[in-house]
């Protein structure tokens, strides 16, 4: 019931991180910007909401036991809640072997598809005009300048081609960058949903300890 709760909770989450992402990938205009600020934004986002997570999780804990707290006498129940299970958990969260720890610890991207569009096109145009230009000399190899105005309009007309093809390419670029948001969330659920239960088991030893040092019966959910 609890773990089934677990995973309900990590999912609606990540649906929320994933929402939040998507919506920085449709409005901020610059690319390198985008990725500076989501590599760093989602693992953020993440560690930030599992810690509230965990405090849900406690809660659903401490209401599975509480028939079995009701049950026991005062000065038994008072030693429960002196225990203060929640801030004991939360203690062994700072320390390094129960910490969440994401593989990878940044979103990676992968490569800019803007790049190669823009050199492949750049390149074709470079080649045809220098083609062009060579041929015209070839033809009349005494107009010396004909070369040089066709070289400069070669390279002039090579940078127009490149930016209009680096420019073309930004849709399929902020789409490369979804796929790169969503295939890290789907990653992350699952190393989540591991740890949480980790931080169950947690919970469940510290009051095992509890109810065997006070002759109390308990078996964990």
């Amino acid at each position: 019931m609890i773990k089934q709760r677990i995973k309900e909770d990590i999912q609606e989450e990540l649906q929320s991180i994933k929402k939040l992402s998507l919506q920085q990938i449709k409005n901020k205009h610059d690319i390198r910007d985008l990725k500076n600020v989501l590599k760093d934004f989602i693992p953020d986002e993440i560690k930030t909401r599992t810690m509230v997570m965990v405090n849900t999780l406690i809660n659903y804990q401490m209401q599975e036991i509480e028939s079995t707290i009701d049950s026991l006498d005062v000065d038994t129940q008072n030693a429960f809640y002196d225990l203060n299970i929640r801030e004991q958990i939360h203690k062994l969260l700072k320390i390094t072997e129960h910490k969440l720890h994401l593989e990878p610890k940044k979103v990676p991207f992968t490569n800019d598809p803007r790049y190669p569009r823009a050199i492949l096109t750049s390149g074709t145009i470079a080649a045809v005009g220098a083609g062009i230009t060579y041929a015209a000399w070839l033809f009349d190899p005494t107009k010396i300048a004909l070369p040089i105005i066709g070289g400069l309009a070669t390279i002039a007309a090579s940078a127009y081609a490149g930016k209009k093809g680096f420019e073309y390419a930004e849709p399929k670029a902020r789409e490369q960058i979804r796929e790169d948001v969503i295939h890290y969330l789907n990653k992350t659920e699952a190393q989540m949903q591991e740890w949480m239960l980790t931080v169950k088991d947690l919970f469940d030893k510290e009051f095992q300890n509890f109810s065997q040092s006070h002759g109390i019966e308990y078996k964990k959910g």
